[in-house]
């Protein structure tokens, strides 16, 4: 008899639920919850891995757009100085070049000390202490020629000191420079 009273338990809420549907406010209700449901289970979770996919790559490909765009402008830059660095990594020919610059000036060289050459990436960076003695205005034509010649140079540091040490005519002064100089 329980199994009975059971099933008429169960026939009575069906038709309990039944009789308030007929109820347009409340079957309204039930309609909207029915298709909130399915549209959340049918439609919304299975794009919501998607959607979280999509997020990720969305963030990747603005990454890697950042870095192109950083790679274009540095490119750019590399462009505007690569005729200014010689192709040879020679550290003969690039002192050489110093001296025959140095050459030019009526500067008395006093000393010319080549620093061992140091990676900088795919090039190197080479380095000359030159210690020179004259007059102020030649010492300023040969920095003028260090700093605007075709080849890439950079005056490190200037040591300019009263007198050319009693090697040179009264009122000489001594230079010590030192210049790096990039290569391929």
């Amino acid at each position: 008899m329980s199994a009975m009273e059971g099933q008429e338990r169960r026939a009575d809420k069906k038709g309990g639920l039944l009789e308030r549907l007929h109820n347009p406010t409340e079957l309204r209700m039930f309609l909207l919850a029915l298709v909130l449901g399915v549209g959340y289970v049918a439609i919304y979770m299975p794009l919501d891995n998607t959607i979280a996919a999509t997020t990720i790559k969305l963030q990747d490909a603005r990454k890697r757009l950042a870095l192109a765009d950083e790679v274009e402008v540095l490119r750019k830059q590399f462009r505007s100085i690569q005729s200014r660095i010689p192709e040879n990594g020679d550290t003969n020919d690039w002192m050489q070049y110093v001296l025959s610059g140095l050459r030019q000036s009526p500067l008395k060289l006093e000393s010319f000390n080549p620093i061992p050459p140091q990676p900088l990436g795919t090039y190197q960076v080479l380095s000359i202490k030159i210690k020179v003695s004259g007059s102020f205005a030649d010492m300023d034509q040969f920095i003028y020629w260090l700093e605007s010649n075709p080849r890439l140079f950079r005056v490190d540091s200037v040591k300019i000191s009263p007198g050319a040490g009693g090697a040179g005519e009264e009122g000489d002064i001594g230079l010590d420079i030192v210049v790096l100089g990039v290569v391929g």
